[in-house]
């Protein structure tokens, strides 16, 4: 065998012995502190001051960088300090949840995710955050074993539910938890694999959300000031629901859409489907919302079942990717319902049918559809990669975890996958 066989050798052998040297410790062992999140006030006042409050709900949407619907509060001088995030941070989902959805959700508060906030940060109170020690465990490696465990559904067992509102048991989880701790090289090493795909799941959002911008501009430099009936400008179906016997989360059937629920940035996320479609929507179709919220849209992948959250609309003349942008940016269109003073639950076919979409210039208006278009071209390919990242980072995770696979194999894969 040569010299540089051997070392192959050595090194695979000595990452295998790095992978499995474990010990176990509490995670209440692991942390230097921990603290329940506060909501505070909605108004500003004396002795209080302007924070912005990360809730359960908007863990997704931060962790990629999106940190437009986190709420800004007022707390309390007094004891804010303590409760304030800093990089390296652990969030936790202590109450709340939802079917299919329990507690015990988490994310991490990195430097990354710190610079897209412009005041101080921290989380609400449904959620509590955890500092680790990071001369015991990375904090990076700390939050991927707690992913590893909501996404397997371990978690879900420290989850009581006596009430209507679900609460996770973390004094208990803390105290009782054993966490498998691997020498702190590996622990970062791993930290480091995962957070790649991370990274660049949050800057492809970020490009995506650039081009959005873009299009947007476009088709407002264009808005005249005459309006159309939506139902002159495109043809609108609405959806009705099948029954709930006919209905199944394991795929069978065609996807089934009842309301925002699985809106994501541009296309829904397949949960539900149903062996009897009632009402379709075809690939290309906008979905917008007819229930609270309504006008929310995203665009139909495939043909799909929508429900009586939803209708389908498709523009007459193909100019879907202008009027995607009509119906998402200009407040006009919603304006005459919020004019109204109420917080209008749902808007029916006669009032969906009739509402004023602006119209743009018709001289340019084919050349304004294809370079919007071609934009949204372009946030497709980006949405599509991430779903690849995201598929490969939550396959690598539990075979990381559990040293089935090594650091190594995991980062060709993930240099595979584009990270």
């Amino acid at each position: 065998m040569s010299r540089r066989d051997w070392i192959k050798l050595f090194a695979s052998s000595w990452e295998e012995f790095r992978m499995h040297k474990t010990s176990r410790i509490l995670l209440k062992d692991l942390l230097i502190t921990t603290k329940d999140g506060d909501w505070g006030k909605a108004e500003e006042q004396d002795g209080y001051e302007k924070y912005q409050v990360i809730r359960a709900t908007d863990f997704h949407d931060v962790s990629v960088g999106d940190t437009r619907k986190v709420p800004v509060r007022f707390l309390n001088q007094k004891n804010v300090q303590r409760r304030t995030l800093e990089p390296g941070d652990i969030l936790i989902e202590t109450a709340g949840g939802s079917p299919g959805r329990p507690t015990g959700r988490t994310m991490i508060f990195s430097e990354r995710v710190q610079a897209g906030f412009s005041s101080p940060v921290t989380c609400a109170s449904f959620a509590r955050f955890m500092r680790a020690n990071s001369e015991i465990v990375d904090p990076r490696y700390l939050y991927w074993y707690l992913q590893s465990m909501y996404l397997s559904g371990e978690i879900e067992q420290y989850q009581v539910q006596h009430t209507g509102v679900a609460r996770f048991q973390y004094t208990d989880f803390a105290a009782s938890h054993l966490v498998p701790l691997p020498l702190i090289g590996t622990q970062q090493a791993i930290a480091e694999v995962l957070g790649a795909l991370d990274d660049k799941i949050a800057a492809n959002t970020k490009l995506a959300d650039t081009a959005d911008d873009l299009a947007k501009t476009m088709v407002r430099m264009t808005v005249t000031s005459l309006t159309q009936r939506l139902d002159e400008a495109a043809n609108i179906v609405m959806g009705t629901s099948p029954k709930g016997s006919d209905l199944n989360e394991n795929s069978e059937g065609i996807a089934f859409f009842q309301g925002v629920r699985d809106f994501g940035m541009r296309f829904p996320s397949r949960r539900v489907s149903t062996t009897n479609a009632l009402r379709l929507a075809q690939k290309g179709d906008i979905l917008l919302s007819v229930r609270a919220p309504v006008g929310e849209v995203n665009f139909s992948q495939d043909e799909v079942c929508i429900g009586r959250g939803l209708s389908a609309v498709r523009h007459k003349f193909g100019r879907q990717a202008t009027l995607f942008h009509l119906l998402r940016h200009e407040s006009s269109v919603w304006a005459p319902y919020e004019a109204e003073g109420t917080v209008f639950g749902s808007i029916n076919k006669s009032q969906l049918h009739g509402i004023l979409v602006p119209t743009v210039r018709e001289d340019i208006a084919s050349e304004i559809e294809s370079k919007v278009g071609a934009i949204e071209n372009t946030i497709a390919g980006f949405l599509a990669e991430n779903e690849l990242l995201q598929l490969t980072r939550d396959t690598l995770l539990p075979q990381l975890m559990s040293g089935k696979l090594s650091v190594r194999d995991a980062e060709h894969i993930a240099q595979q996958a584009g990270a």
